[in-house]
């Protein structure tokens, strides 16, 4: 088990911490853990898994809708 900090979840997913931050606060991602008063991290194979339960490859825009809505 290896804890991941910000910076490399985010060079890990191409993602800001504003994106992984909202997805957080939606349920869609996994949770950071608290290690001290200013400093979380995430663990390695919650984020591994995240990555490999995405769906690959192109998606038909007909009649599909976006399992990702941030803005909503």
């Amino acid at each position: 088990m290896q804890l991941l900090r910000a910076k490399q979840v985010t060079a890990i997913m191409g993602l800001s911490q504003m994106t992984i931050y909202r997805l957080e606060l939606a349920g869609q991602f996994p949770a950071r853990r608290k290690l001290a008063k200013n400093s979380v991290a995430w663990l390695e194979d919650e984020i591994k898994a995240w990555i490999t339960s995405r769906p690959s490859g192109p998606v038909s825009r007909r009649g599909v809708e976006p399992q990702l809505s941030l803005f909503t």
